[in-house]
């Protein structure tokens, strides 16, 4: 969703503002007012079904998180950047402390000056997304309950194919 409670429209519009030549695609229920972006490179093309919004970040050709510093994302465990990086497309956000883990497969930029140059940077230049790929091969939902199951597995925990708990 595109609201103040995770993302900083304010932000957003000084680092659009620096980018005239470039067009931001926002995908996404918005909870701010509206004509919140008097800027006319901005396309908003509302909430879509979960399962095509990877077609809309595979036809980008950089993705962007431009993220508050509330409490709230101080906290979070970035899942969407996850699903900017298993994209394969160049990531740009704003930082926060769970990105210290993530570091070397995105640029992080928190002044509108620095968030607009880093995106021009990544737009000018030729792309490799292995290592962002590689790095979340194991983040997905089938790999996350496999490494719950030998945790509880380790501690004697262990399910039949019924699914009924057996110790």
């Amino acid at each position: 969703g595109i609201d103040a409670h995770t993302f900083d429209p304010n932000r957003f519009i000084e680092i659009v503002s620096l980018l005239p030549d470039v067009n931001f695609v926002l995908v996404g229920g918005c909870s701010l007012p509206e004509y919140w972006c008097p800027h006319t490179n901005v396309y908003f093309l509302g909430q879509k079904n979960y399962e095509d919004v990877p077609k809309y970040m595979a036809a980008c050709d950089a993705l962007i998180m431009v993220w508050n510093e509330s409490d709230w994302i101080k906290a979070c465990n970035p899942v969407k950047l996850k699903e900017y990086l298993a994209t394969g497309r160049p990531v740009v956000s704003t930082g926060f402390d769970e990105l210290k883990h993530w570091d070397d497969c995105i640029r992080i930029a928190d002044d509108p000056i620095e968030f607009s140059e880093a995106l021009k940077e990544v737009l000018a230049s030729e792309f490799d997304p292995t290592l962002q790929q590689k790095r979340v091969s194991n983040e997905t939902w089938a790999k996350k309950s496999d490494q719950v199951l030998a945790c509880l597995e380790e501690v004697g925990i262990t399910f039949n194919s019924n699914s009924h708990i057996a110790s």
